[in-house]
């Protein structure tokens, strides 16, 4: 008898990042989709935000 095994569900998530001009970005990764980083925000805190209403947004079920 073979075991089989349950693939792991892809990993989702939100990574922010300093860019070179001093801006913030963030990048996600969204059921093992890695997206590029996105935006220049002025703080930290910002990109957070907006990464995270992103990420949300995109794993929210459809209908």
């Amino acid at each position: 008898m073979a075991v089989s095994e349950t693939p792991a569900a892809p990993s989702s998530g939100l990574t922010v990042m300093q860019r070179k001009t001093g801006k913030w970005a963030f990048g996600l990764k969204v059921k093992g989709v890695a997206y590029p980083l996105q935006g220049h925000y002025e703080n930290r805190a910002q990109a957070e935000v907006v990464g995270f209403a992103t990420l949300s947004a995109l794993m929210k079920p459809k209908g």
